[in-house]
């Protein structure tokens, strides 16, 4: 449709334009949820593949009660453990879970941990999993996650197009008074 010929249509009022921006949001809406499905889908079926090993008297060094210590595989992607035997590397003594805490893929002692094992080299056996694909989770959740947002902006993008119609219908108003001639004698 030529642009030119708009103002001679009667009752049209911005009606083509309106129809595209309707469109178009409609085919962005579709395109988003369409890849914010299959990235969710995606996220869910790479971050499913795990494994998982044992470790057995990992030397720690001068483990204290203020500075966590990480155990080797701390760097793994959503790495988990769980501390099975804690021995003094020195005398073999045996360490109680009380004189230390664990979260995720680190080691600290606590405040009250006995003194005879505070600063020593400790040898710690542990299970412990992690994903497998970190990075490809990482960024399929990033990414769909991003697309998402764009959902965000569709309030704006309607906001933008009844302003669009509105000033069409003003334009088109405006042209018809001078039209008519209504205006002639002011």
């Amino acid at each position: 449709m030529r642009y030119d010929k708009l103002n001679q249509k009667k009752g049209v009022a911005g009606l083509n334009i309106l129809m595209s921006i309707i469109a178009m949001l409609f085919m962005i809406g579709l395109v988003v949820m369409v890849f914010t499905l299959a990235g969710s889908k995606m996220g869910t079926a790479v971050s499913t593949r795990s494994d998982s090993a044992t470790i057995t008297n990992e030397t720690l060094t001068t483990v204290d009660n203020v500075t966590a210590e990480d155990l080797s595989v701390a760097d793994y992607w959503r790495c988990a453990s769980s501390i099975t035997t804690v021995t003094n590397a020195t005398d073999g003594a045996t360490i109680s879970s009380g004189n230390y805490t664990a979260s995720g893929c680190t080691i600290v002692g606590t405040a009250t941990m006995d003194s005879n094992f505070l600063n020593t080299n400790w040898n710690v056996t542990y299970d412990w999993s992690y994903i497998v694909n970190g990075e490809a989770e990482q960024t399929i959740n990033a990414t769909y996650q991003s697309i998402g947002d764009v959902a965000d902006w569709f309030s704006t993008f309607i906001v933008l197009g009844a302003m669009v119609v509105l000033i069409l219908l003003v334009v088109i108003v405006i042209n018809s008074i001078k039209q008519s001639g209504i205006t002639d004698g002011a």
